[in-house]
């Protein structure tokens, strides 16, 4: 990793001159987050016997997935009007969201430039097409703003693009560089699907399981900005409580909800019984993953992805479902 982080500020060396975009690039390279991404990729290509040899090559890819989620963050926080971002004033809202706009392409013009300059090909038609996916991504999420007729499986595709597409593709590129087995590919790009559908629906969850503003982002943004998540979904599908939430959706759609009205979507949440459907289909994909890791040839890179998930799992305040889970 630490080869990693000098792959990333070696793409944006500075000037040397009074260059406001140093400033610009600077603070988006000194608010690194978990790096999961990179970290998965370099994890998942010690299962290749080629891995060694080729270990510049991946640390050099690891550098470029983490640039297109760093891009991508900072094209979402332009989009949400957000704040904040890993406890720190985003690059919108410190600079401005022109300049957000321009630093975001220019990460992205970095990823074409080191994938064409050293013949990236296999691996950047992989992110070309995981890139064309986020996009889409978002795209459907957006046209889905205030939507009381959202249905779970309009959620999954949405989030599909917008978060676990990444983490699958960092998984793939990284067992494809190491020369792993096609067997190991599938069980590794299956059990970063799996991870991404899990690490979303814990974001979603948190906004309903945390009392204060959690992980540097503050709470019920989405809703505020129309984007109903799984366990909103859900409880709309309760006769007792649909019509609360639609009526809170409406006032979204005109001004920001008040601390009572977003107490009141909180409750309506947890008596329809939301957060335990939510929860359920959590813990669904945290056992695909699981078993995905069953086909890997290495125990101990096995044990490491399994904590991952753990991890994630079991970090969610009060987690654990009620008798009045239903599990459909």
């Amino acid at each position: 990793m630490r080869r990693v982080e000098r792959y990333l500020w070696g793409f944006f060396p500075p000037s040397g001159q009074d260059d406001p975009v140093d400033e610009v690039l600077h603070a988006v390279l000194d608010a690194p987050g978990k790096r999961l991404r990179p970290q998965l990729l370099l994890l998942v290509s010690r299962l290749g016997a080629d891995h060694a040899a080729k270990r510049e090559r991946l640390c050099k890819l690891a550098a470029i997935v983490e640039c297109i989620h760093t891009a991508s963050l900072i094209h979402d926080d332009i989009v949400d009007d957000s704040p904040l971002r890993r406890g720190r004033p985003t690059i919108q809202s410190r600079f401005g969201k022109d300049m957000a706009v321009y630093t975001g392409d220019l990460v992205l013009s970095r990823v074409m430039t080191e994938l064409f300059a050293d013949g990236l090909s296999q691996s950047g038609l992989v992110l070309g097409q995981t890139m064309q996916t986020m996009c889409r991504g978002e795209l459907w999420q957006y046209a889905g703003r205030y939507r009381v007729d959202v249905t779970p499986d309009r959620y999954r595709k949405a989030i599909y693009g917008k978060t676990v597409a990444l983490l699958a593709a960092a998984c793939r590129v990284g067992g494809l560089e190491s020369g792993c087995t096609a067997p190991v590919l599938e069980a590794v790009e299956d059990y970063g699907t799996h991870l991404g559908y899990l690490f979303q629906i814990r974001d979603d969850l948190l906004d309903f399981l945390s009392e204060q503003d959690r992980e540097g982002k503050p709470v019920h943004v989405d809703f505020q900005e129309g984007i109903l998540t799984l366990p909103v979904i859900y409880a709309l599908a309760h006769p007792d409580h649909r019509q609360a939430i639609e009526r809170l959706v409406g006032i979204a759609a005109e001004r920001p909800l008040t601390a009572e009205e977003q107490a009141l979507l909180v409750q309506a949440v947890r008596l329809s019984g939301g957060l335990e459907k939510a929860i359920y289909e959590l813990d669904q994909h945290y056992a695909c993953a699981c078993a995905a890791l069953k086909a890997l040839p290495d125990g101990k890179i096995a044990a490491v992805l399994r904590k991952i998930v753990k991890m994630l799992r079991d970090s969610l305040p009060n987690k654990r479902p009620t008798a009045k889970m239903v599990a459909g």
